[in-house]
């Protein structure tokens, strides 16, 4: 008798990391940069990248070390808002003008948005949410 045999193997998918934008590289941006890239991973259960930080100057001395193989720096919004390989944004620049603006294109951009920006969520939260709920996949 010849018998037949047949090995499957399952691999487990590579876990794909959380591609983060970061509007705002002041204190608070770097506190939330040190900890998300230091400890994303045990807090998130999957690997985290701040791929992009938009920063209104880029030579303002930073408080925090930016990991340059990881993380690039740029002015420009678009950059992070154009970027399909971003999942999410997190807004920390303070302010309501130009924090609207970014929250509101992240959600229409079909982007996950965490702020703690309790001004801009108090005066817009309705337009807020309502591009979230257009979005939503």
């Amino acid at each position: 008798h010849t018998h037949h045999y047949v090995i499957t193997m399952s691999i487990a998918p590579a876990i794909v990391p959380l591609r983060i934008g970061m509007f705002g590289g002041g204190v608070v941006g770097g506190g939330v940069y040190e900890i998300l890239m230091q400890r994303g991973v045990a807090t998130l259960r999957r690997p985290v990248v701040i791929s992009k930080i938009c920063v209104r100057n880029l030579d303002k001395p930073r408080s925090f070390t930016i990991d340059e193989s990881q993380t690039t720096l740029t002015t420009d919004p678009n950059d992070i808002l154009e970027d399909s390989e971003i999942d999410c944004v997190v807004e920390v620049m303070g302010g309501i003008g130009l924090a609207k603006q970014v929250v509101l294109d992240s959600l229409k951009a079909g982007k996950s948005v965490v702020t703690a920006n309790k001004a801009l969520l108090a005066a817009h939260l309705d337009e807020c949410h309502d591009a979230a709920k257009s979005t939503k996949k």
